[in-house]
């Protein structure tokens, strides 16, 4: 939850290290289905707003939205961000946002990808001496939906790791990208050439990777884009190993596959997705939130890195 506004309006957002804006639906999205079934930021009850109204628009993985620019205070964990500069949409295209729990996104990737250039919350409660340390870090609960996460801004949290953390430079300062040495599922290794690319996602739930890769790790699964396998399987399954500066970084079964209800039954389905990132990226996979709930993830803007250890 943040509050934008004075007083505060409050909203569910997905705090993404994937992107780099923040946008909540506006009172003027009409011709979405999506605007209805979410709160929505009214600027004429806010006593700070300034109007913007730079032309907005962001395309994600699962649909593009676009709006105007506003500026306002944004209060994240109770820290205000003053002057803020955030996207009001107007219209919010594809399916996913229909079904969406939460109102908006609230990015916190690097400045270099932000659109139009605007401020990230993050950087500007940084600037403005709210949080002490120039980093954050994650901590996911093992079950989805479940409560107990964590967003820590400043730095990281003893209480949600054990043993120490370990760190790799930033091989882009776009995405929080790291160079990987090698991925490997079932004992057989999936790197192709010397450019493997790990982004480091909170805002995408499974393990994303080219697609002929993941086709070929997967197909002991059956056929078909999304797979499924028997629940009681799971214990069994292969492991999915990450090799990162030398270490070895391992999810299993129970870590990679995502448990849903479907009708009242549990269904479980493979999170290794195939899709094709730009080709400048190299090999690229998209590591999500299958990888973050197993080890605890520090996003270090100051010593630009990523670190992490193994989640409580």
């Amino acid at each position: 939850e943040i509050d934008i506004g004075t007083p505060p309006q409050s909203f569910g957002v997905v705090f993404d290290t994937g992107s780099s804006n923040l946008w909540v639906p506006s009172k003027e999205c009409r011709l979405s289905p999506a605007c209805y079934l979410h709160k929505y930021f009214d600027s004429s009850k806010s006593s700070t707003y300034v109007y913007n109204g730079t032309h907005f628009n962001i395309t994600y993985g699962s649909g593009a939205v676009s709006g105007f620019v506003g500026q306002d205070s944004t209060w994240v964990a109770g820290l205000e961000a003053k002057k803020s500069l955030f996207a009001q949409i107007t219209q919010l295209h594809g399916v996913s946002f229909l079904a969406s729990k939460f109102d908006g996104i609230l990015g916190m990737a690097w400045p270099a990808i932000s659109v139009n250039g605007l401020p990230l919350i993050f950087d500007l409660l940084f600037q403005q001496g709210k949080v002490e340390s120039n980093s954050f870090s994650f901590y996911l609960t093992k079950v989805a939906g479940q409560n107990g996460s964590a967003l820590v801004l400043g730095g990281v949290n003893p209480k949600y790791y054990t043993g120490s953390f370990k760190y790799y430079t930033l091989k882009m300062d776009n995405y929080w990208s790291i160079a990987m040495d090698d991925i490997i599922f079932n004992g057989t290794s999936y790197k192709v050439g010397n450019n493997l690319l790990g982004i480091v996602d909170t805002g995408t739930s499974v393990i994303v990777g080219p697609t002929k890769v993941i086709d070929n790790m997967t197909k002991a699964f059956g056929s078909g884009k999304q797979k499924q396998v028997d629940c009681a399987q799971v214990p069994n399954l292969p492991t999915l190993d990450f090799v990162i500066g030398g270490d070895k970084y391992t999810l299993t079964g129970k870590d990679y596959i995502l448990e849903v209800d479907q009708g009242g039954k549990s269904v479980c389905i493979v999170g290794l997705i195939g899709l094709d990132l730009p080709p400048q990226l190299g090999e690229a996979f998209i590591v999500g939130d299958s990888f973050i709930k197993t080890f605890y993830t520090h996003f270090d803007y100051a010593g630009n890195r990523v670190g992490f250890a193994r989640a409580i």
